[in-house]
């Protein structure tokens, strides 16, 4: 078999499939099959032709492409959460105390021809006396100062450069917590002093019994929870303006790394001003955050007696109206039913009285009556006994 058939046939071989899956899988091998998927799509939407994205992967990966970005995915996470600390190239972190005197050490046996051993070096380290431990540590301390002074000013450039990226500011915690974190500020008047020593180095969740058997009595304190929500306000305020100042850093980084590789800058441009564009307050001063009040509390504005005595007075208040609103109502019914009972009365003493004027008009009427018929008998009477005397004399 030639050479040239040969060749081809090696080479139809590696494109049945898997042929980069090795340097896919390698170190970084992630961000090379990011790139590569995103070549591929730019091709097929821009090339006539050009064949479809799944297609291809097969003859390059042996996981399907759906599975590869997720893989992709996942290593992302992983890499941003390893990478995200700042390593400076040029600066080295100080030796701490026991390496500084592994140094002496291999200096002082290596004059006397010995060779380093670990356990006589730690043997050496148990017993060392205290003064030169403590020289150790002042020289670490020192050290250590020089060093974060140069940490900041390098980690500070690197982000103005783009080379790093910061980490977004963390979003204000809620009322409870917010009061759980006073509750942990040295001098805070919320918690007794025995208090506040059992809480320290403790989670929060080991803290609930002396967190909420306070927050529960104070959360019935109008003017605790007004000072609290304030503050809270003022948390609110500082993580907008942080988060301005960090967007704004960020997209400000990405330009000038992009400006460096030669890169399109315009869609970052954009971006920057549209941001820009939002921000209604001031990015000159940051917001100051005001806790005094919880160094400055009395016991008057931790009692809640106030409010529920006031409470009651109000209540009471409102009972001792309403039951005068009700007797009030009362006595002007009853006084409507008296009236009316008396007009009723009234009423009927008039009727009785007209009733007894009707009665006496008829007994008047039937006496007249009577003594008129008794009258007109008698003269009936007079006329006849006349009328018969006269008969007699005629006779």
């Amino acid at each position: 078999m030639s050479k040239a058939s040969q060749s081809n046939k090696n080479n139809n071989s590696e494109m049945e499939g898997g042929s980069y899956t090795g340097r896919f899988n390698g170190k970084d091998g992630y961000l090379k099959a990011k790139h590569f998927i995103e070549l591929l799509e730019y091709l097929h939407e821009n090339v006539n032709n050009f064949p479809d994205v799944e297609t291809l992967w097969q003859l390059m990966d042996t996981l399907t492409l759906e599975d590869r970005k997720k893989k992709i995915k996942t290593q992302t996470k992983r890499s941003t959460k390893r990478n995200s600390k700042f390593k400076p190239s040029n600066l080295t972190k100080p030796k701490l105390p026991i390496n500084l005197h592994r140094v002496h050490y291999k200096k002082e046996i290596t004059k006397d021809g010995e060779t380093f051993n670990t356990e006589k070096f730690n043997e050496d380290w148990k017993n060392l006396d205290s003064d030169t431990r403590q020289e150790y540590q002042d020289e670490y301390d020192n050290s250590m100062k020089l060093y974060n002074k140069d940490y900041k000013k390098a980690l500070q450039q690197a982000i103005i450069d783009g080379e790093y990226e910061e980490a977004q500011p963390k979003k204000p915690i809620s009322g409870y917590l917010l009061f759980t974190s006073l509750c942990r500020t040295k001098g805070n008047k919320i918690l007794t002093d025995k208090e506040f020593k059992y809480i320290q180095g403790k989670a929060v969740k080991d803290c609930t019994d002396v967190f909420k058997l306070h927050y529960d009595k104070l959360k019935e304190n109008d003017k605790f929870m007004q000072m609290l929500k304030e503050t809270q306000e003022e948390h609110k305020e500082l993580y907008k303006f942080k988060y301005a100042k960090w967007n704004i850093q960020r997209l400000e980084g990405q330009i000038k790394a992009c400006k460096r590789e030669d890169k399109d800058t315009k869609y970052l441009e954009k971006e920057l001003e549209e941001y820009n564009d939002t921000i209604d307050f001031s990015l000159s001063k940051e917001p100051k955050i005001d806790i005094e009040w919880v160094f400055n509390l009395t016991p008057e504005d931790k009692n809640t007696k106030n409010k529920s005595s006031k409470n009651n007075v109000d209540k009471n208040q409102k009972v001792d109206k309403n039951l005068k609103s009700k007797k009030s109502n009362k006595d002007s019914d009853d006084n409507e039913s008296d009236n009316e009972n008396t007009e009723d009365n009234n009423d009927n003493d008039n009727k009785n009285e007209s009733d007894d004027e009707s009665e006496n008009t008829t007994d008047e009427e039937q006496v007249n009556k009577s003594s008129k018929s008794s009258k007109s008998s008698k003269s009936s009477e007079s006329s006849k006994s006349s009328e018969s005397k006269s008969k007699r004399k005629n006779k």
